[in-house]
């Protein structure tokens, strides 16, 4: 935890607390506005973590990657960065999907089975506007953490070999 994470974390103690904004910004030389979002973020943020692992349970429980989940409380379930997750619901909302499946996301993430060569532009999601390799890799490791269901593991693992041949070439 870095030094600007332990001090959010006191001003969230100190609020819960019931100091006020106004005295804890005046504590920690902030302005109210910045205490205010602080805490903002921080409600935000406790409302994924109760979403992520209620719908993580329910995954799990299914263990069928066939089965749809509301797209935009998947997405946010993810640990990714606010520039992945924005991108990835960008992508689905293209297409139409408010609900996504665990075989559809890794479609959108693997190269396409009719590709005689592993390259990038055979991976749907490489074409959403805006979305760098960088991003690309960084959704990939998180669904690579991710322990949703065995199935998905199981078939992500034999996807990932492929996805690791980008690397390589």
């Amino acid at each position: 935890m870095n030094n600007l994470q332990k001090r959010n974390k006191k001003i969230i103690r100190l609020l819960n607390l019931n100091f006020s904004y106004k005295r804890v910004a005046k504590l920690y030389q902030l302005s109210e506005g910045s205490v205010r979002q602080i805490y903002k973020l921080h409600t935000i943020e406790k409302k994924r973590k109760k979403i992520r692992k209620q719908l993580f349970r329910e995954i799990r429980k299914s263990n069928d990657t066939d089965k749809k989940w509301p797209m935009p409380d998947f997405v946010d379930s993810l640990k990714l960065s606010l520039r992945a997750r924005k991108l990835l619901k960008k992508f689905y909302k293209s297409h139409n999907q408010t609900e996504i499946s665990l075989n559809e996301l890794m479609d959108s993430l693997s190269p396409q089975p009719e590709s005689e060569k592993v390259e990038y532009h055979t991976i749907p999601l490489i074409h959403q506007k805006q979305l760098w390799k960088k991003t690309y890799w960084e959704i990939v490791e998180c669904l690579t953490r991710t322990r949703l269901c065995d199935k998905f593991s199981n078939e992500w693992k034999k996807r990932k070999v492929i996805i690791n041949k980008l690397l390589d070439g």
